[in-house]
């Protein structure tokens, strides 16, 4: 009795394996089934392409990529000396008060003092150490400034 429920049991765990083996294979087949063939889609791509290929009657003007530069600000942490080159040496030509705001025109060959338009002479340019400043924008666009000899 004992080694025919052995046998119903082993024949039972054969007959479910091979009934969970063969749903596997049917949702394949079905799969393999429904898709088109390369042939098919190849075709339908091409109609397709094709048809949309018409000229239109309005001619639109391709968008052209501009380059815009932000400004670099400086705004002043302290009160200090705008001066005539960028280094101490040169003589302090006015001042640049806490919180005023410079745009940059440049930087010495360094990368550390800003060429800025002097803010007490307009129509005259001055150097600001970079240290005395806060800087927003990207500054590594600025041109470098020549010294002027």
């Amino acid at each position: 009795m004992r080694k025919n429920f052995s046998l119903m049991i082993l024949m039972g765990m054969l007959v479910f394996s091979l009934t969970a083996c063969n749903t596997a294979a049917a949702p394949t087949a079905a799969l393999t089934s429904a898709l088109p063939s390369t042939a098919e889609a190849t075709v339908a791509a091409t109609v397709t392409a094709e048809a949309s290929a018409a000229p239109t009657e309005s001619a639109t003007a391709a968008p052209t990529a501009t380059a815009t530069v932000e400004p670099v600000e400086l705004t002043a942490i302290n009160t200090f000396s705008c001066r005539s080159g960028p280094s101490m040496d040169y003589y302090g030509k006015s001042y640049v008060y806490a919180g005023e705001v410079l745009t940059a025109l440049g930087l010495d060959s360094s990368r550390e003092w800003f060429y800025v338009q002097d803010p007490r002479l307009p129509e005259e340019n001055c150097w600001v150490w970079d240290n005395l400043v806060l800087i927003s924008g990207v500054s590594s666009s600025l041109p470098t400034i020549p010294l002027e000899q």
